[in-house]
C-alpha cells in the first residue's frame, strides 16, 4: 500500500519517481513522516514505521503529500524555507490533486 500510493502521488509530479526512496522508519512518535535532502542531491521520504500500522488510506496520502511537496520545492532550489510560500503553493496543488485536505499543507500535521 504505502509505495503503490507513494508511486500515484509521485507520478503526478514532474520529480524523478525511480530516484526517490520511499521507507519506513522509526521516527519520533509525534512525526508522521519526513522529506530528507542530502548534501549529493539524493532525496527520500521516511515514514514513521510506528504511525503506518495506524494510519487510514487518507491520512498516508496526506503525509506523503506533505512530504512530495517539500521534494519538490527542494528541486525547485527551495531549500532553506522548509515551510514557506514555494512550499505552500506545490503542496496546495497536490492536496487538490490527491482529494486531502489543505490542512496536510501546515508545518506539521498529526
Amino acid at each position: 500500500m504505502l509505495l503503490e500510493t507513494a508511486l500515484t502521488i509521485c507520478l503526478t509530479t514532474q520529480l524523478p519517481c525511480e530516484d526517490i526512496k520511499v521507507e519506513l522508519k522509526p521516527l519520533q512518535r509525534e512525526t508522521l513522516g519526513q522529506a530528507i535532502l542530502y548534501t549529493t542531491g539524493r532525496t527520500e521520504i521516511r515514514i514513521n514505521k510506528f504511525r503506518y500500522k495506524e494510519a487510514t488510506q487518507h491520512q498516508l496520502r496526506s503525509v506523503l503529500v506533505h512530504e512530495y511537496a517539500h521534494i519538490q520545492t527542494y528541486a525547485q532550489g527551495e531549500i532553506k524555507s522548509h515551510h514557506g510560500s514555494a512550499f505552500r503553493k506545490n503542496c496546495l496543488a497536490l492536496a487538490k490533486l490527491h482529494n486531502v485536505s489543505q490542512t496536510t499543507c501546515r508545518a506539521h500535521i498529526n
